[in-house]
Order: structure tokens, then C-alpha cells, then sequence
């Protein structure tokens, strides 16, 4: 009896341990209301929040998704490497922290013109299918 309560004690707290350690990689999915395309609510859009507060927005289409990250506190937006993010349940896991982008200033490697606003509470920018993408920030807290 007390064996068994000692390897329960001991599978929790290596559980906490691990999601702790685990934590910073993780990107959990939020609600899509936040996100619309030319003025109307997208069916094909995924948006992931990080625990440093970046946002990962998965912009589904024919071709596959087109992943973006926005990065609020330095107004940066850009690509990152889609190989970098493994879908799970309800989250996504990157390989690392912060995913290296090609920030959508560098139009020679993007090699198209993302026009990307931003404001206090919203990012637009203009996907590949050239339509425009907005983020209301306020809707990613509710």
C-alpha cells in the first residue's frame, strides 16, 4: 500500500516536472473568432497563443496551411518554417521557444508584398491567396 502511493506521488510530481519543463514549446489553441478575412469570419483558420504571449495563426487553403507568426510587443510579423510546429489535441508543439521568421519585411524571400498594418488592437496583412487577414488582439483575451 505505501509503495503504491509513493510511485503515485512520485508519477505526479515527474508529470509536473515535465509539463513544466515542456510548458514554453506548447501553443494552445484559442478560439478563431478573432480572426476574419476581407470582413467575414474564415472557416479555415487556427490561432494558437505561446506562453510568451506570440501568436500563431494557421490559415488553412488547397495547398495546405500557411503559417504566420505575430509577435504584438515588437509589431513584427513574419513566416516561420512550418516544419517547425507538430499538431496535437488541442495545442501545437514547436521545436523551439521562439521560431526563427522570415519577417514579412524582407520581400526577397517572401517574394510578394504582405502590406502588413498594425495598430493597438488588430493586425491586418494580406495572405498569398491575396486576401486581407485580420487579428483583433482584444478577442485572443476574452
Amino acid at each position: 500500500m505505501k509503495w503504491s502511493i509513493m510511485v503515485a506521488a512520485l508519477a505526479l510530481i515527474l508529470l509536473i516536472f515535465g509539463f513544466i519543463l515542456v510548458r514554453p514549446y506548447l501553443w494552445f489553441r484559442v478560439s478563431p473568432e478573432a480572426a476574419s478575412i476581407d470582413g467575414e469570419k474564415p472557416s479555415d483558420v487556427e490561432i494558437y497563443v505561446s506562453s510568451s504571449g506570440e501568436t500563431l495563426l494557421r490559415n488553412g487553403g488547397p495547398g495546405g496551411y500557411e503559417d504566420y507568426i505575430i509577435r504584438k510587443q515588437q509589431q513584427e510579423l513574419g513566416i516561420p518554417n512550418s516544419n517547425n510546429f507538430i499538431p496535437l489535441l488541442f495545442c501545437v508543439f514547436s521545436k523551439e521557444i521562439s521560431p526563427p521568421i522570415v519577417a514579412s519585411t524582407n520581400r526577397v524571400k517572401i517574394e510578394r508584398d504582405i502590406s502588413v498594418d498594425f495598430q493597438p488592437d488588430w493586425v491586418e496583412f494580406t495572405t498569398s491567396a491575396g486576401k486581407r487577414l485580420r487579428i483583433d488582439f482584444r478577442k485572443l483575451t476574452d
